[in-house]
This record gives C-alpha cells, sequence and structure tokens, in this order.
C-alpha cells in the first residue's frame, strides 16, 4: 500500500512540475499502478478500470462534433460579436459578463460543453481586447464549475448524487443554489480585482515615467494621466542644466558673420523663466512626415485571407445561418436529453452517440474529415489516466483508510462531521477531480447521513467538491478540455508570436495557481460557516 501512495504521489508531482508532459506522465503512472497492482495481487487491478469513464468520453466526443461544426459556420465568432456589441467595447465589462455568462449557462449545460463552446471566444476577447489571459480563462472554468454544482443535472458529481441519494430538487435550490449565485458574485469582484492589479502592474503609475533613459535624469517625466495638449504634434521637455559645467569658449567670427547676427533681436526671458533661472524651455516640432507612398496593387491570388475571428466587428456578416441553424436546434435537443436522461434511467453515453450520428448524417461535410478534425483527444487521454489512478487508490484501500482516519475525531458531532465530509471532498477533488471524489465519499455520506440529517451530509460533500475542483488546471473535467483547446489555439495560421506568448501563460502553473488558490480557500472558509448555519436552521 505504502509502494501505490509513493507512485502516486510521484505521478501527481510530476504533473505539477512538468506541466508541458501532463498526459503521458498521468498515463505512464496509470500504467505503473495497474502492472504494480497485478503483479503484486495487492488489489484487483480489473476493478480500477469500473472507474473508466465511459459516458464521459463519448460525452466529450460528440460535443467536439458540435464544437467543430459550430466553429466552421462562424457562430463562435458572432457570440464573440455580441459580448462586444453589449459590453460596448469596455474591457472591465467584458471581464465581469464572461463569468456570468458562463455561470448560467452551466446551469443548464455539461460544464465540459460551456468550456468546449467558449474557450476560443475568451482566447480571441482576451487578445481583441488586450485582456490578461490568466483571470479570464481561469475564471471562466471556476464559473462553470460554480453553474455545475448548483442543479441536479448540470455537472456528474450533481447528477451521482440525485440518482444514488435522495437529495431532492429543492435541496439542489435551498443548499446549493443560494451559496453557488453568492460565490458567483464574488468570482466577479475577485476576477475585477485581479484585473485592476494587473494593469497597475503593467501600466506605469503617476510617479513613473513616461520618458526614461539610463543614466540621463536631466528629462522631466511626464505623467501618463497628464493631458496632451490640443496640438499633439508639439513635445515639450523641460531640461535642468548639469552642474559645474565648462563655460563654453568664444566662437571667433568674421566681421561679415557679425553684422548678420546684427539683424536678430533678443527676445527677454518669460515669466516663467525667471522664477527659476536654472530651467530652459525648449519645443521641439517635429518635421512633417512625408507623403505616404502610393497602395501597391496586389494581385488577386497573391491576397492573404485574414482569419475570420480577428474582427467580431463583421460576424454577424459572416455566420452562415443555413449551416448553423439544424446544428443548433440539434444541440439544444441533445441538452435537454442530457439533462433528463439519468432521471428516466437512459444512458448519456446512448443519448450521444443518437445525436453525434444524427449531426454526421445532416452535415454537409465529409464525416471522416470531421470525425477526424475533432481537437479532443488530448483531454480524452488525460481524464482517462486520472479516473484509472483515482480507481487504483479507491480499490486499494487508502482513501478509504484516510476517511475513515479522520472520521475518528469527529465523534459524532454534526459540525465536524459535515467540516470533515467537505475538507476530504475538497482534497479528493483538487487531486482526483470531481467525479472520483463523488463516487469515492458518496457510501461514506449515506452511513452518515442519519447521524446529521436534513440530507446536510450532501451539501457537505457537493460545497467540497466545488472548492477542489476550482483548485488545479486537472482538478475539474473541464480543465483539461480548456488546456486541450487552449493548444489547439495556438496552431491557428496567422496568429503573432506576441499573441502564442501571451496565450501560453494559462501553462504556466504559478500564475494560474496564485489566481485559483485564493478564491477556492475562500470557497472553503464560506463552506464551513454555511455548513454550520445550515446546521442551526433546519
Amino acid at each position: 500500500m505504502l509502494n501505490i501512495l509513493m507512485i502516486a504521489s510521484v505521478t501527481y508531482l510530476g504533473m505539477v512540475f512538468f506541466t508541458k508532459y501532463r498526459t503521458p506522465i498521468a498515463v505512464l503512472g496509470s500504467a505503473i499502478l495497474l502492472i504494480y497492482g497485478n503483479l503484486s495481487g495487492s488489489f484487483p487491478a480489473n476493478l480500477a478500470f469500473q472507474n473508466f469513464p465511459q459516458e464521459i468520453v463519448i460525452l466529450i466526443i460528440v460535443l467536439g462534433l458540435f464544437t467543430k461544426i459550430f466553429e466552421r459556420s462562424g457562430l463562435f465568432n458572432y457570440i464573440g460579436y455580441q459580448f462586444v456589441r453589449y459590453s460596448k467595447k469596455k474591457r472591465i465589462l467584458i471581464v465581469i459578463l464572461l463569468p456570468i455568462v458562463m455561470y448560467a449557462t452551466s446551469l443548464f449545460m455539461n460544464n465540459l460543453t460551456v468550456i468546449l463552446l467558449f474557450t476560443f471566444i475568451c482566447l480571441k476577447l482576451a487578445l481583441k481586447f488586450n485582456l490578461p489571459i490568466i483571470p479570464l480563462l481561469v475564471s471562466a472554468i471556476i464559473a462553470s464549475n460554480i453553474g455545475g454544482a448548483a442543479l441536479p443535472w448540470a455537472d456528474t458529481p450533481a447528477v451521482i448524487i440525485t440518482l444514488y441519494t435522495d437529495f431532492s430538487l429543492w435541496d439542489f435550490l435551498i443548499k446549493l443554489f443560494i451559496p453557488c449565485f453568492i460565490y458567483t458574485i464574488l468570482l466577479v469582484k475577485y476576477s475585477m480585482t485581479w484585473f485592476n492589479y494587473l494593469e497597475k502592474k503593467k501600466y506605469p503609475s503617476e510617479k513613473q515615467t513616461l520618458l526614461t533613459r539610463k543614466g540621463d535624469n536631466n528629462v522631466s517625466p511626464l505623467s501618463l494621466d497628464r493631458k496632451l495638449p490640443a496640438d499633439t504634434s508639439v513635445i515639450s521637455y523641460v531640461i535642468k542644466p548639469k552642474l559645474h559645467e565648462d563655460k563654453a569658449k568664444p566662437i571667433k567670427r568674421t566681421k561679415n558673420q557679425e553684422i548678420q547676427l546684427s539683424h536678430y533681436k533678443r527676445t527677454e526671458p518669460s515669466e516663467e523663466l525667471s522664477s527659476d533661472i536654472n530651467k530652459i524651455h525648449y519645443t521641439i516640432k517635429p518635421k512633417p512626415h512625408d507623403k505616404e507612398p502610393p497602395p501597391i496593387k496586389k494581385h488577386k491570388k497573391l491576397m492573404i485571407k485574414t482569419d475570420p475571428f480577428d474582427t467580431f466587428e463583421e460576424a454577424h456578416m459572416n455566420i452562415n445561418w443555413k449551416k448553423a441553424k439544424l446544428p443548433l436546434v440539434l444541440f439544444f435537443l441533445f441538452i435537454t436529453f442530457i439533462c433528463i436522461g439519468p432521471f428516466i434511467n437512459l444512458s448519456i453515453a446512448f443519448i450521444s452517440v443518437i445525436f453525434g450520428s444524427i449531426l454526421l448524417i445532416t452535415n454537409d461535410h465529409n464525416p471522416e474529415d470531421t470525425i477526424n478534425a475533432i481537437p479532443v483527444l488530448d483531454s480524452l487521454i488525460f481524464i482517462v489516466a486520472l479516473f484509472l489512478i483515482g480507481g487504483v487508490l479507491e480499490y486499494s484501500g487508502i482513501l478509504n483508510i484516510a476517511v475513515n482516519y479522520v472520521l475518528t475525531f469527529t465523534e459524532e458531532s454534526g459540525a465536524l462531521i459535515l467540516i470533515s465530509i467537505m475538507l476530504m471532498a475538497f482534497i479528493i477533488a483538487t487531486f482526483l477531480s470531481a467525479g472520483p471524489a463523488a463516487a469515492t465519499l458518496l457510501p461514506i455520506c449515506n452511513q452518515l447521513s442519519s447521524i446529521v440529517g436534513n440530507n446536510l451530509v450532501y451539501a457537505a460533500l457537493a460545497l467540497g467538491i466545488l472548492a477542489g475542483s476550482s483548485m488545479l488546471p486537472w482538478s475539474a473535467t473541464g480543465g483539461p478540455v480548456l488546456l486541450g483547446e487552449v493548444t489547439r489555439f495556438l496552431k491557428l495560421p496567422n496568429l503573432k508570436m506576441k499573441d502564442k506568448k501571451s496565450v501560453m501563460e494559462i501553462f504556466d502553473l504559478k500564475h494560474y495557481l496564485a489566481f485559483s488558490i485564493p478564491f477556492s480557500l475562500i470557497m472553503v472558509v464560506l463552506n464551513a460557516l454555511i455548513l454550520i448555519l445550515y446546521l442551526k436552521i433546519f
């Protein structure tokens, strides 16, 4: 058992410190664990495959088909145009609106769907309006997690809790929807705070100089907030003469030169100069630019076609509604059946296969080309590896030992039991993702529900998973999908190197955690207070 724990720990540390190779490290770690379990006989390795996320894999594939077809029709660009339109091109409004829209759509769609639909839109908005990548994308993941936890059909843990417990829709509305709504408001305020902080860090303040030269202290600073003159072609400088300068040697002139100089009259210094004799004012008026060269006529064959994502303002003209209408109708029907399927004992995988087949038949592109263009293979492999690791830790008994060890300190206290369940769900969801956390702790919650009462144990489980799934890029199922979509975005043609470097910041784990960890810990503290309040109310 100790060897299994060491292998799993090394695997997670490898994913943390080598984010670029997270998928092969996760696959290698899961394979080593399965081989060790089979050879040592410490646990039945075939049971780990019971955690294989068949429904999630098929769901992601079909969602990838919808995503590719929507991308071809120009629908994503149209949605981005609507963001620009309603935000009135104000950057701070985009930062505010995006988490709200992600939360609202995640209430009725699986968060995988939301991430697949909005990742490209977020990236294009970030590059067009020079928005910081980390607050925009990470807040999108957290907002989709919050929306997925609020209602019984939105996300995998919520569906598991609904199907295998008596946690009703009324329980979701009272015990989860209200905290999730509060967390959405806090996330918007938190994102705004980060945006303002990064803006101040990126652009100089009033005390910093706009015109700086190393080793030259003679030019006075011009603040960013200072208004420019009406004639912007005139630039004023205030130059202080250096002290202890040698006096200039007299210039010898001929008589003709002195006669010419006598024609010029000397002007008296202005009042501004007389107040400070050490300052000399100069006004520099640059020469007018030369006439612009005539435009070069380009041959039609040599014209470079611009990326349709570059101009949001023209998106309403570029979208092909004939190609988009039928996929949109199929998509909304698909989401509706996904929401009600688990409640009528209908597998999500069956629903996904049916709608995926209809979509490929009705699409005017070659089905093989559409299937081969699905951009989620990396995400699928990574999610499967995480579920296999979770299955190994579950069936080897490590998780149950840790949980039972923690519960021995609660002494049947309702508040301590709720906080313990919430913290264990937080830790397991952080490292094993939300689905394995729900499946692991649900049997224990069923045993403790009678002690606490009012189904509060399941609320503690859901809130703990929500906080934990917002910690790391792979804690939520939508995290690996978002990273896969970002990787695909980086392969777009006509993407500038400066923009690529800006987008690559999402793979910097240090910057990612700097945004995600504080907000996750805020949710943990508020979860504990809310659970104690619920215990007193109910």
